[in-house]
């Protein structure tokens, strides 16, 4: 696993005081999970869009069931965090492909108080797209001037295990099997 901790701040990425970008934490695992938390505030006096992608390098075989979430929260009063048109602001990618969304357009969360928050995910959902090169997680978004959006996400590919009717049926199966080749 690599995982950063620490908070890292990354300023002025789009010119002099327009935006302060903070990763708070920051995990890959082996399992293969991409994990991310990420704070960004929109210094500058206009609607700003941005583009996060996180990947992790992997492979896994099909079948598969993969799994996703995402919390988006706003702060500051008058805030809005918003869908790109006829996007979406969670993309989950197997390869670079988009997979799964979550939060589509015309997805859009705002306040009048100090913060509110909106949470989604898929379930494990049965995939039959082998991992290649890499899973990941791109973000999009727009949000207002001024303000503060707090986003954390998941992306995980794990196994198919067989439900336990299932398994037990295979065992049935393979046990007949093995009885009438004896006989």
């Amino acid at each position: 696993m690599i995982s950063i901790n620490a908070p890292v701040v990354y300023e002025n990425l789009w010119g002099a005081n327009a935006t302060t970008w903070t990763i708070e934490e920051l995990k890959y695992d082996i399992d293969p999970i991409v994990y991310n938390n990420i704070l960004l505030q929109n210094n500058s006096l206009v609607d700003q869009s941005y583009v996060v992608t996180v990947t992790l390098p992997t492979s896994w075989p099909s079948p598969n069931s993969i799994r996703g979430s995402i919390d988006t929260s706003i702060i500051g009063s008058n805030t809005t965090i918003s869908a790109p048109p006829l996007g979406a602001i969670y993309s989950a990618l197997i390869d670079g492909v988009t997979v799964k969304t979550l939060q589509d357009a015309p997805f859009a969360l705002g306040t009048t108080q100090s913060a509110t928050s909106a949470f989604v995910d898929f379930g494990y959902d049965l995939n039959n797209i082998a991992v290649g090169s890499s899973i990941g997680i791109r973000l999009e978004f727009t949000l207002s001037p001024g303000d503060t959006a707090a986003i954390l996400s998941d992306f995980e590919v794990v196994d198919v295990i067989p439900e336990p009717g299932t398994l037990s049926l295979l065992l049935l199966g393979v046990g007949a099997l093995v009885w009438r080749r004896r006989s």
